[in-house]
């Protein structure tokens, strides 16, 4: 007479993401007797393969001496991000600009180097990532990863370059409404801006290519950089 196999009688362990299709871990028992595959039940996965981090039905179904049939699930779960095989590779400082950058992040798992915004994401702090300082990066895990990884990104402060040195044929002067631009400014470089009176409104050193001077009144301005001056309207 067969018995019935039924969802008291099985236990699936979980398993977790590999990269590599992953056989169901199941013990069926009758009593203190544990069956054998294939000889008292079968299984049939619904997936060809499992592979990534997910829930997958699989079937098992009695054999031989044993009959019923029970429906179950199995998990895949992620793989941490703070697993030995994990690598985080050192990231690469960069020099202020003036503009918001942003690291360069290489993460493997052994010899597979994961895919940004697939495997993981980056998260800055808020605001971004600007002006010269160390900033600390959260590494999220994604997809077939899971947990978080601190690394600190850091943006040096520019050096200085003798001025005259740099674009100093380039540089441009222009209005965006609220502010005067200096396009491709010798950095290093003393600026004024003057009415065309004479009337003294700022004065600086250009700190990066892009320098933006904040003027609240509108009028014409002549800006004085690098030996030459520039009269723009705002």
């Amino acid at each position: 007479m067969q018995k019935t196999i039924t969802a008291e009688n099985i236990t699936i362990a979980a398993a977790t993401y590999d990269g590599t299709a992953q056989t169901p871990n199941v013990i069926v028992k009758d009593g203190e007797t544990t069956l054998t595959k294939d000889i008292d039940y079968e299984i049939t996965q619904q997936s060809e393969e499992m592979i990534n981090a997910n829930c997958y039905q699989i079937t098992i179904t009695g054999k031989g001496f044993y009959k019923g049939e029970v429906n179950c699930e199995i998990t895949i779960d992620p793989k941490p991000l703070t697993s030995e095989s994990i690598n985080v590779q050192d990231i690469a400082s960069k020099t202020y600009t003036g503009e918001a950058l942003t690291p360069e992040v290489i993460v493997t798992d052994g010899e597979k180097i994961l895919v940004g915004n697939t495997d993981y994401e980056v998260k800055l702090p808020e605001g971004g990532c600007t002006d010269a300082n160390d900033y600390q990066i959260n590494i999220n895990g994604k997809g077939n990863y899971t947990g978080t990884i601190e690394r600190t990104f850091t943006i040096t402060a520019a050096s200085p370059t003798a001025v005259g040195e740099q674009n100093a044929d380039k540089v441009s002067v222009s209005t965006n409404g609220t502010s005067i631009v200096i396009s491709n400014a010798p950095i290093g470089a003393a600026y004024k801006v003057t009415t065309v009176g004479g009337q003294s409104i700022a004065n600086g050193i250009a700190k990066c290519e892009k320098e933006t001077i904040n003027i609240t009144q509108s009028g014409i301005y002549i800006v004085t950089i690098n030996g030459a001056s520039y009269k723009v309207a705002k």
